[in-house]
């Protein structure tokens, strides 16, 4: 049978990893509300307003809020120090550092970014049955909610949706301990609509990714 501690860890395990959008290494400065650079586009790269961005080669790291996006420029929430350009520095965009995960209750709020993760399995089906351990099929959802300020929700829930759908494809494979769970391709992952939250200010977007795995039954005495 399918381990369910097992199977949420791998899945967050490539939930947590997920990249939305990234500079990749790039010539970049700083400017006392943000970022610039002379050649790229920050456009290009995928970045939007309301997306929590994560520094490195810079003299900080701490992750920041991004209010205005141009191609050559960046806005963030914070200030810092000015920094002139240098290379290999980089600029990557992931999921919200506020999670929900292993049923805590944490509601959203209407500044911040958040993530609510579920695991849903069904009824697991016998496909055979011996008394050497028969073959189970077991399958499920693996849900992502995701939360975002409502002026900024349309392009960020969209980005970050986009970027689950792609890391959670058809044919991805998550490790469960010794079995494979694989994320199904008919149906795939999908979008729900972007909707207003309870909270006011909030809005939400859910993302379903299906998924399957074969186990072997316990041997019978």
């Amino acid at each position: 049978m399918l381990d369910p501690q097992l199977a949420k860890a791998g899945f967050r395990a490539r939930l947590v990893a997920t990249v939305v959008a990234s500079t990749g290494l790039a010539t970049l400065s700083t400017t006392s509300t943000g970022y610039a650079r002379t050649t790229g586009s920050f456009l290009d790269d995928g970045f939007v307003r309301g997306m929590e961005v994560t520094p490195t080669g810079f003299s900080h790291s701490a992750v920041e809020v991004v209010t205005d996006v141009q191609a050559l420029t960046m806005t963030v929430r914070t200030t810092h120090p000015q920094q002139a350009a240098a290379p290999n520095r980089s600029l990557a965009a992931k999921l919200p550092q506020r999670r929900a995960f292993d049923g805590r209750v944490i509601e959203p709020v209407a500044d911040t970014l958040m993530l609510r993760e579920e695991y849903v399995p069904a009824p697991p089906d016998t496909i055979t049955t011996s008394p050497r351990g028969g073959l189970t099929n077991e399958s499920g959802l693996y849900i992502v909610t995701l939360f975002a300020p409502v002026d900024v929700a349309e392009w960020v829930l969209d980005a970050m949706g986009q970027a689950l759908r792609r890391r959670f494809s058809g044919g991805t494979i998550i490790a469960a301990g010794s079995v494979a769970i694989r994320c199904t391709q008919r149906p795939g992952a999908s979008l729900g609509q972007i909707l207003p939250y309870e909270t006011p200010g909030v809005a939400f977007r859910t993302v379903r990714i299906p998924w399957t795995a074969q186990t072997r039954a316990a041997v019978l005495p």
